[in-house]
């Protein structure tokens, strides 16, 4: 017995060999280039929740790294367009983006190196699958962070990230909520 099932570009195929016992087979119907752009697009991220698929990366195409995220609402099958997708607009290094999301929020963090060499996590929130996203925050304020990581439940977000602050490299964690309003480490 063999069933087949498509959910948005993704199909399923389950054989049932003689001992009938289901093997799951999965192929992906294509890729699309979402950064169609004359610069280089590194370190993507994704994160989906329900139909609402998210892909963040940093692009150097204005001249220096600026974090980029496109947002699909049909499970992969479109995304918004470029001209709504730069999220910063700074003369820092923006590094290592990474997305997650929960219902209709998206969240995204990245590590922001300045001329100085410095660098921070800094965070963007949108609460419309995409659509606007609040004011940037600088979550660690340390000078030394990287390697920054986010994960969202619900109304909560957690943040971690190294930090060098202390003179050696450390583990840092930040948490969101709807009771505190801010990040609290």
């Amino acid at each position: 017995m063999v069933l087949l099932s498509s959910i948005s570009s993704v199909s399923i195929l389950l054989l049932y060999p003689d001992n009938n016992q289901a093997e799951a087979v999965i192929g992906f119907d294509g890729t699309k280039n979402l950064s169609t752009n004359s610069g280089s697009s590194l370190d993507p991220s994704v994160s989906a929740s329900g139909n609402n698929v998210y892909v963040v990366w940093s692009d150097n195409t204005p001249g220096n790294n600026e974090i980029i995220l496109r947002a699909s609402t049909d499970g992969g099958e479109t995304f918004s367009s470029e001209s709504k997708a730069r999220l910063t607009n700074t003369a820092s290094a923006l590094l290592s983006p990474k997305v997650s999301s929960s219902g209709n929020h998206v969240y995204v963090v990245w590590i922001e190196k300045d001329n100085s060499g410095k660098s921070d996590v800094h965070f963007r929130g949108s609460y419309n699958s995409g659509s606007s996203f609040g004011d940037i925050e600088n979550i660690s304020n340390s000078g030394a962070a990287a390697e920054a990581q986010i994960a969202a439940s619900g109304n909560n977000i957690y943040v971690v990230w190294s930090d060098a602050k202390s003179g050696n490299s450390d583990i840092y964690f930040a948490i969101e909520g709807e009771l505190s309003g801010e990040f609290k480490q």
